[in-house]
């Protein structure tokens, strides 16, 4: 659904519709704004990352899971990474779309750590500090991202790593009481 790192408010519902080899009539009918589109890429992005994680990594810590996770959906944004860093940035710069973009930008996070078997409290739902937790150590990791041009990734795993080694080291600090809120 991406084009290129032309930023989505100044695509043309024509250019996505030639892009993607479907009639501009049928991409409105089915996404009303540019809006819904972006946030149905950030869906499949989840998607793709659940279908591509390797379930047998269950048996590593949380935190390794995670990285891995993360990575993967790092790999993923690299098949377009001008695109999603343009959609990044306008994200940002654009207060409507960052108020569309931020409850499934939370949903994703929370199916991160789902997906890792970190998401707490039985199984039913991961708490919102946690969640919150990742979404920082995830934008941090991204804003590395952004302008890690080697082949290997090795400055954003860096900065990965070290986000959820921070997180590991906070959860030692908090009182054994208050880790179900957490």
């Amino acid at each position: 659904m991406l084009c290129d790192e032309q930023a989505l408010s100044e695509l043309s519902w024509q250019k996505i519709a030639d892009k993607n080899n479907i009639s501009a009539t049928s991409l409105k009918l089915t996404f009303k704004n540019k809006t819904n589109i972006y946030l149905d890429i950030l869906k499949l992005i989840d998607i793709r990352v659940e279908a591509d994680f390797d379930v047998s990594s269950l048996s590593e810590t949380p935190k390794d899971r995670l990285f891995e996770i993360l990575m993967l959906r790092f790999d993923i944004l690299n098949e377009h990474r001008e695109a999603y860093k343009s959609l990044f940035f306008e994200t940002f710069k654009t207060p409507k779309i960052f108020r569309r973009a931020l409850p499934q930008f939370h949903k994703s996070m929370e199916a991160m750590l789902r997906l890792a078997d970190a998401n707490g409290r039985d199984g039913k739902g991961c708490p919102p500090l946690r969640t919150g937790a990742l979404a920082l150590v995830y934008l941090n990791t991204v804003r590395i991202w952004m302008n890690d041009d080697s082949p290997d990734m090795a400055a954003t795993m860096a900065e990965l790593d070290k986000g959820l080694s921070k997180l590991d080291q906070a959860l030692d600090y908090i009182p054994e009481p208050l880790r179900a809120f957490i």
